[in-house]
């Protein structure tokens, strides 16, 4: 039997019924990472890059002027100032560690959470700005 009488044969009994062959499917879009953070006192981490030329002088002010600093200790908030290739690894606090799995988009970045409300973005030019945003995650 010549191979296309055996294909049309195959055809005609069914058994060489041509599948459609499967459609990929797309794989869902993965989550935004939500960090379980138990509620408690107000956390913020500030991300900057040291290396970076120009930083305004309002944001130099909050990394290294007294003024964000003291309010943050007048609140009993914890707070961190990264540079933003931060290692992981050397972080043993686990809530530490966990900010640190949360990447800034630029920098300098500011992410704050009282483990019911977070606030994350681009870090406010002047100290009274930030201290604003800040203040609705006070107990």
């Amino acid at each position: 039997m010549s191979r296309l009488a055996f294909l049309l044969a195959l055809l005609l009994c069914g058994c060489g019924r041509l599948q459609p062959l499967p459609v990929p499917v797309p794989p869902a879009p993965e989550p935004d990472v939500v960090l379980p953070v138990p509620a408690g006192p107000l956390r913020v981490v500030i991300w900057r890059e040291t290396d970076l030329a120009r930083v305004p002088e309002g944001q130099l002010q909050q990394f290294f002027g007294p003024d964000l600093h003291a309010w943050f200790k007048a609140h009993g908030i914890g707070y961190r100032i990264w540079d933003q290739n931060i290692s992981t690894t050397s972080l043993t606090a686990p809530e530490w560690r966990a900010a640190a799995e949360v990447r800034p988009k630029q920098v300098p970045w500011i992410v704050a959470t009282n483990g019911r409300k977070t606030v994350e973005g681009a870090l406010p030019g002047t100290a009274a700005e930030t201290i604003k945003l800040l203040e609705p995650l006070l107990p």
